[in-house]
């Protein structure tokens, strides 16, 4: 990358496969994690819907993930921007790198993990507990400085800080706040969650080990 990023902001959230389609609608999709064939420009928008449907009703079914058999349901890591100029991939033996010039929102998977007082206390960890995933987090720098100048931009001064305003807001006028109840204490683990996920999420495993109540 030509940017080095500083500490994200983050907005972790539940919505259904529709609702998921809503909240990306009119902006490309691009991978941001791994090299790329040469003639990659942007991800099928179709097949990504797809992808987390899959995850989905995976998850609203009850099974337990297992990392090695389940490896790609988590394969969801994406790139969300309006600014495909600035996606760029440098060329590489095999792959063509991401090499961006500034950086889009990510999105991926994300899960919960038993420390502290909440039962829902948000992790990255997806290889160590995938059985405990829940949701979807986006992330936009906070600020970043540029490699070959060494000028720094704070997240309102770059091209995609609208796409990630945008976002948040599409995300926050479908979903309200989980709270959540454990052993007769209230919690809001700070996870947004549309009232259809908030009804399926009573099927995912994580609700079944974790025993917490939906309130």
């Amino acid at each position: 990358m030509k940017y080095i990023g500083s500490t994200m902001n983050k907005v972790w959230f539940l919505v259904t496969p529709f609702e998921l389609e809503k909240v990306l609608s009119g902006f490309h999709l691009v991978i941001t994690n791994t090299g790329v064939k040469r003639d990659y420009s942007e991800n099928s928008f179709k097949d990504y819907i797809r992808s987390y449907e899959n995850l989905y009703r995976f998850l609203s079914s009850g099974q337990r993930a297992e990392w090695k058999a389940n490896y790609n349901l988590f394969e969801i890591e994406i790139g969300i921007t309006r600014h495909l100029n600035n996606i760029v991939y440098k060329p590489g033996t095999l792959l063509s790198i991401p090499d961006f010039i500034q950086p889009c929102v990510t999105m991926g998977p994300f899960c919960v993990i038993p420390y502290g007082d909440s039962p829902l206390t948000k992790g990255w960890s997806l290889s160590q507990f995938p059985e405990n995933t829940i949701g979807l987090v986006i992330r936009f720098p906070t600020k970043i400085r540029f490699c070959e100048s060494g000028e720094e931009q704070k997240a309102d001064m770059l091209d995609d800080y609208e796409t990630w305003i945008e976002l948040k807001n599409r995300i926050r006028s479908i979903t309200v706040p989980l709270k959540i109840k454990n052993n007769s204490k209230e919690y809001n683990p700070h996870i947004r969650i549309s009232e259809q996920a908030k009804i399926d999420l009573q099927c995912f495993y994580v609700k079944k080990t974790l025993n917490f109540e939906i309130i």
